[in-house]
């Protein structure tokens, strides 16, 4: 009788599967961040710890780099929060208050090309869309990639083994 590598309980041949050099019950083989069952050989590992490809071990081992690979906020740890965001002394504005904003918003650029989309994704809103965001500024505000200013480098003679 084989042993399950998680729970240390008895395997029975018809229900055990092999991973990672172990025996495991079909339940017992998840990713050890989200939850989701695991298929032999079709899993990453880290440590001897099953983890699923996509999108946990590349979020959690893979390089640092915001969406590598995959849609990063469908990580369930991606933007958790300790404790609530806070606006300068004030607490961040109620979800009431911003759905109403974007109502009105939405009800200004009704089937036009300035509406914004709006949907939750890990406890946090995400807005789509053109947003004009006006600060009370009386000039228009160009960002660095509108307003570049690098010199453009160009060849000023052409090399001997080119000719």
């Amino acid at each position: 009788m084989w042993k399950c590598h998680k729970c240390q309980k008895p395997v029975y041949f018809a229900e055990r599967k092999q991973s990672l050099g172990y025996n495991w019950h079909p339940e017992c083989l998840r990713c050890e961040e989200c939850g989701k069952r695991l298929n032999p050989g079709q899993h990453a590992e880290h440590k001897g710890v099953p983890y699923c490809h996509v999108p946990c071990y590349g979020a959690l081992f893979g390089p640092q780099l915001f969406g590598h690979g995959t849609r990063v906020e469908s990580h369930k740890s991606f933007g958790a929060q300790k404790e609530s965001p806070k606006l300068g002394k004030s607490p961040a504005l109620p979800r009431s208050h911003l759905e109403s904003k974007i109502k009105v918003y939405n009800q200004y650029y009704e089937g036009r090309s300035g509406e914004i989309r709006c949907r939750e994704v890990n406890g946090r809103y995400v807005l789509e869309g053109p947003l004009r965001v006006r600060w009370g500024v009386r000039g228009v505000i160009h960002l660095k990639e509108d307003d570049d200013q690098r010199t453009v480098v160009t060849a000023l003679r052409k090399r001997n083994s080119y000719r």
